[in-house]
Parts: C-alpha cells; sequence; structure tokens
C-alpha cells in the first residue's frame, strides 16, 4: 500500500500504544527468498501447476534478489541453495514426481535453517502446498515457536481440489488445512493465496502481484514501555488510519535478554 505517512499507524505492544522514534518507507526492497514445494501423493494432478507457479515466482524476482528451493514429501530436502540465476532454479524444478505422506513443518524447520544464510534483512518463506502435515518429526506448537523466534515472513500458496465439490466443504481435512495455512502465516505477517485444481490463472500476474507486495516495506521503530522480561513473546498490534488500507506485519516477538537462554 503507497502513500502512508508516519500519523497514518499506530503500533501496540501488549495492548499499549506505542510512540513511534523511527519511520521509512521503501518500494524496492532486496529479498532472501526460500520456495517449498508439496510433493506428497496428493500433489499427483497439481503438482505441474506448483512448479509452474514457482516458475513465474523465481522470473519475477530482480536480480538483486536470491531464492532457494526445498521440496518436501515424507521428507524435506533441499534441492538448490540460494542463488539469483534463474536457470539453476529451474533445473531444481525438473523431474520433480509427487509421492509420499506430507512433512511440512520438518520443510519449514529446514528452510529456517538454510534462511540463515540469507543476505537480506527482509526474508519469506513461500510455502505450495495442498494439505496438512502427516509426517513431521516436530508438531505444530514447535513449527509455530520455530517461527516466532524467527524474522521471516511466511505467506502460502494453497492448491485447492474445486470448492463447488461437496465432499471438499464437509471434508475435515481441508479445515484442518485452511486453518494450518492461515495459521503459519498470520504468526509471520505473511497471508495464504488460494488456487484450484484445473482452474486456468494468469501465473505471471499471481507473481508479480505476490513479489511487488514483497518487495515493499514500511519500518517504524519504537521504544518499547511495557515490561522486558526474558524470552518473554510480546504482542505487536499495527493499526492504520487510512481507508482502504491493509497491512501485515509479525504478531509479536521474544524478549531475549542477556543471561537467559
Amino acid at each position: 500500500m503507497d502513500g502512508l505517512k508516519k500519523e497514518n499507524f499506530k503500533v501496540f505492544e501488549d495492548g499499549q500504544e506505542q510512540q513511534v522514534s523511527f519511520f521509512s518507507h521503501d518500494l524496492r526492497v532486496p529479498i532472501s527468498v526460500g520456495v517449498l514445494i508439496d510433493m506428497s501423493g496428493s500433489m499427483k494432478h497439481k503438482l505441474q501447476q506448483a512448479i509452474q507457479t514457482v516458475r513465474e515466482v523465481a522470473l519475477a524476482l530482480s536480480p538483486q534478489d536470491e531464492l532457494f528451493l526445498v521440496t518436501f514429501n515424507s521428507d524435506a530436502e533441499i534441492r538448490q541453495h540460494f542463488t539469483n540465476n534463474i536457470s539453476d532454479v529451474q533445473k531444481a524444478l525438473r523431474d520433480l514426481k509427487a509421492g509420499g505422506e506430507t512433512a511440512a513443518y520438518d520443510a519449514i524447520a529446514l528452510s529456517l535453517q538454510e534462511m540463515k544464510q540469507a543476505k537480506h534483512s527482509k526474508k519469506i518463506l513461500i510455502e505450495v502446498t495442498d494439505g496438512f502435515d502427516t509426517k513431521s518429526k516436530i508438531n505444530a506448537t514447535q513449527v509455530e515457536d520455530l517461527l516466532k523466534h524467527s524474522d521471516v515472513l511466511v505467506y502460502a500458496i494453497g492448491i485447492d481440489d474445486d470448492e463447488n465439490d461437496p465432499y471438499v466443504l464437509r471434508g475435515e481435512k481441508y479445515h484442518i488445512y485452511h486453518y494450518m495455512l492461515n495459521r503459519l502465516t498470520s504468526i509471520t505477517g505473511g497471508r495464504p493465496y488460494r488456487m484450484f485444481t484445473g482452474r486456468t490463472f494468469p501465473l505471471q500476474t499471481v507473481a508479480q502481484l505476490l513479489l511487488d507486495e514483497l518487495h515493499q516495506q514500511y519500518t517504524l521503530s519504537y521504544y518499547p514501555t511495557s515490561n522486558r522480561e526474558g524470552n518473554a513473546w510480546h504482542t505487536v498490534e499495527v493499526k492504520v488510519d487510512k481507508a482502504g488500507s491493509q497491512i501485515r506485519h509479525k504478531t509479536g516477538y521474544f524478549v531475549n535478554l542477556p543471561g537467559n537462554n
């Protein structure tokens, strides 16, 4: 969202309004991106759509950006380490086949480790999936804790079966899946996108809109007035008073004081 000024923002920590001490707006922030592709058995008829979406995302990156690629089914694997060479990404996307279960949480944990090699301060994970976790060694609470301790934004591209199918609307697993994607993205300040199997999408446009959003950044700083307890989770809420504006931000952070592990 363009055109916002410092006075349009209000920042709250643990429910208390904070005084903003620094404000900036950048339209072209370089980014470090990790893309996670679900290759589980349920992706058999959706994998090519997922791969083409990732190709378009890679093509929409600027020369200053960098990207790594992780694939997952019953296990998670780094398919391509950080690169700004699009041909490296295209090669890594060849010969992918669907099969196995879904270790989505393990893929996120692996990606957070890889993200430690990032060159840029703005770090994003984009998970492309159609299902919920069935095979990870870590659970939902553990992956949420990892994300809360990270400085990474999570976006998700969910590839659904046709929502007009009555079974899909009733199926419990789809509610779990949507909860998982909404929960993981909202914790970090990202958001989910939805696509549907067999429908035509302007993937180039979708990728460009996503990357335009990710490259834009408002930075606000403040000196917290709440109690600085070590290893405590502090909730953060940002409000904008300009009509029609939508913003995304991390929902909180941990304080790590010296001597607290």
